[in-house]
């Protein structure tokens, strides 16, 4: 099978990194492993951010353990703090 691309868009903290961040995994990867991609991608410096945020379609928020099922576009939600 063939490597998968996806395309994240940033939010909050996220858009200080970058506009975009396209990442490569294998075919049916789950969210933990894209989470990983995109630090191999924005860098190690991230890693905190990257894994305390979640990944979310344009209707739901994904779990961890959530299969990513082919080439998709994803947001990046990083955690909010306020009253």
């Amino acid at each position: 099978m063939t490597d998968t691309q996806i395309k994240i868009y940033p939010f909050g903290a996220f858009r200080t990194i970058a506009d975009e961040i396209t990442v490569t995994t294998p075919p049916q990867a789950t969210v933990t492993m894209v989470k990983q991609a995109i630090v191999s991608v924005i860098g190690d410096t991230h890693r905190t951010l990257v894994s305390d945020s979640v990944l979310a379609t344009d209707t739901m928020i994904l779990q961890d353990t959530d299969i990513i099922g082919g080439a998709t576009e994803l947001s990046i939600l990083p955690p909010v703090c306020g009253g």
